[in-house]
């Protein structure tokens, strides 16, 4: 005689009925035409693997948690080397543009990466670091930074790269050939460098800012 296959459906229906208590366990098998030993194991068997259900509910749960985390993570990964390229493409233009000699910087990981300083050497363009907890030694630049986030970039949202670089050009633009400073004599930052060159009269049109 064939052996019959129960499903785990069919098995599980019937050990419900007999922990529900309503019907005695040899009435239920013999219903379903069952050996009532067989019923028997098959609630042993639920009973001791009912933690399972919980076990795998919690591992599905940390599961979950871990990947959202991951997610996460990945997200601020991207936005990281999003800035950090943002931050080196606008820096390869304002060196295109005004061949500037000296780059004055903290010692933020953009500026000590290998990148960064192949790039500067390549333009030939001579790094310039405050030292560990000292901000003073380039206070200037420092100084500037201060003013583009307070003034513009915490106050602002960006909704892509692009807009943020067209904001901080337009920052640039606005701080070096319009706000005149009372440190260089109420005169704008181009202005005053544009007079130290020797020939006054010099097309330096070509270094200046885009509008």
């Amino acid at each position: 005689m064939a052996r019959t296959n129960y499903t785990p459906e069919f098995k599980s229906k019937l050990v419900l009925e007999v922990l529900q208590g309503e019907k005695e366990l040899n009435g239920i098998a013999a219903e379903h035409n069952i050996n009532p030993n067989m019923l028997r194991n098959w609630k042993k068997d639920f009973l001791a693997n009912s933690s399972r259900t919980f076990d795998e509910n919690r591992q599905v749960k940390e599961a979950r948690r871990k990947e959202e985390a991951l997610k996460k993570e990945n997200e601020r990964m991207l936005k990281t080397i999003g800035q950090l390229t943002l931050e080196r493409n606008f820096l390869q233009d304002c060196f295109r543009i005004t061949g500037t000699p000296l780059s004055p910087s903290d010692q933020g990981c953009q500026f000590t990466s290998a990148e960064y300083k192949v790039l500067l050497k390549h333009l030939h363009i001579t790094q310039s670091m405050d030292g560990k907890s000292r901000q003073a030694d380039n206070i200037m630049i420092e100084r500037w930074f201060h003013s583009l986030k307070t003034e513009g970039i915490y106050l602002n949202e960006y909704e892509t790269p692009r807009v943020l670089r067209q904001a901080i050009r337009a920052y640039v633009q606005l701080y070096n050939t319009v706000r005149s400073h009372q440190a260089l004599e109420n005169c704008t930052p181009e202005a005053m460098y544009y007079a130290s060159f020797p020939v006054q009269n010099a097309d330096l049109d070509g270094l200046r800012w885009a509008g």
